[in-house]
């Protein structure tokens, strides 16, 4: 079974064996905190931001494993980020510059 596991792990299916998935991507999580600097302040924090890490890497393995893709694709500082996180990220509004605003004509000039 164990076999299957890692197989099944390997072509990006790891709704088969949850368990393997565990143990084979929890030191990548852990080079991944360390890599972006990540530390969670609670075991409840830390499996709820494991799980999202798990659903992006059968993600990166789903893209990553389509002969028709022409790229490749892995995990980032956002593989960690819910929908929400990343959409307000893409959303947020610059801060008002303070001071003089200078107004230019609408003209073409040389």
């Amino acid at each position: 079974m164990q076999l299957i596991c890692q197989s099944a792990s390997l072509l990006g299916i790891n709704t088969l064996c949850p368990e393997m998935l565990n143990t084979t991507l929890k030191p990548a999580f852990v080079n991944h905190m360390n890599k972006f600097g990540l530390s969670y302040g609670t075991q409840e924090e830390f499996d709820f931001r494991f799980q999202l890490f798990q659903e992006k890497d059968a993600e990166i393995a789903r893209v990553n494993s389509d002969p028709e893709h022409t790229f490749t694709v892995g995990h980032n500082k956002f593989s960690t980020w819910t929908e929400t996180e990343y959409k307000r990220l893409l959303s947020a509004q610059m801060p008002a510059q303070e001071g003089n605003v200078v107004i230019l004509p609408e003209i073409n000039a040389p």
